[in-house]
């Protein structure tokens, strides 16, 4: 985006070094190494034509610093996660589910993955390091992102996300599920057995579970 807004490359490029933002408290929660992948904060800000990368980027990361509140991170306490991967979950949550009101659920059942040891298997994880860092975009990519096929948190963040999935990440459904599929039909649907989420799939996940489907999204 900033390159078509017609900023030169290599602004951009040191726009994006993480450690000159480090008098930003939210920055300094970020893993040694890592990028600012996931959280340059989605917000619409006043800019003119003297605005700098850095400026633009550093708003978004004073306005993050501002969406997680305290209260939000004794909620990623709660539930056993630094705030980066707190961050990197509700960025999972983000893109894996369009419908804001099932948000907390698909993080519930996410969240019971991780402490049961069961691989959290988000599709958008994979297209993630398809994009990122090429291949194939299927179930069996190797990539350490893969959560189909990697159990655990992938690196980081693959996207950016709402103040509402962190919030899901923070406070979390109550419900015994542990499977859901997105149908056809653009809606949830969520199941506790294997079983259950086998049946759903074949009823209400005919075309975007065929081997190959890739989302528009």
């Amino acid at each position: 985006r900033l390159i078509d807004a017609g900023y030169p490359e290599s602004d951009i490029d040191a726009a994006l070094e993480t450690s000159q933002y480090n008098d930003i408290a939210i920055v300094r929660t970020i893993k040694p190494g890592s990028s600012l992948e996931g959280y340059i904060y989605p917000e619409s800000f006043r800019i003119d034509t003297s605005t700098t990368p850095q400026q633009i980027i550093r708003q978004s990361l004073i306005e993050l610093d501002k969406v997680i509140t305290p209260q939000m991170m004794a909620g990623f306490e709660e539930q056993g996660l630094s705030v980066y991967d707190a961050i990197t979950l509700a960025s999972i949550v983000e893109k894996e589910v369009p419908s804001t009101e099932d948000r907390k659920i698909v993080a519930q059942i996410f969240l019971k993955r991780l402490k049961e040891g069961i691989s959290l298997g988000s599709d958008a994880t994979y297209y993630y390091a398809s994009a990122v860092f090429g291949g194939e975009p299927f179930p069996t990519l190797d990539s350490p992102y893969n959560t189909r096929i990697y159990a655990g948190l992938p690196p980081g963040p693959i996207n950016n996300m709402s103040s509402v999935s962190l919030d899901a990440i923070a406070e979390p459904a109550n419900t015994n599920y542990l499977f859901f599929v997105t149908g056809d039909d653009g809606y949830n649907h969520f199941t506790s057995t294997e079983a259950e989420h086998l049946a759903a799939v074949s009823q209400y996940c005919k075309i975007s579970c065929a081997p190959g489907y890739i989302p528009d999204r």
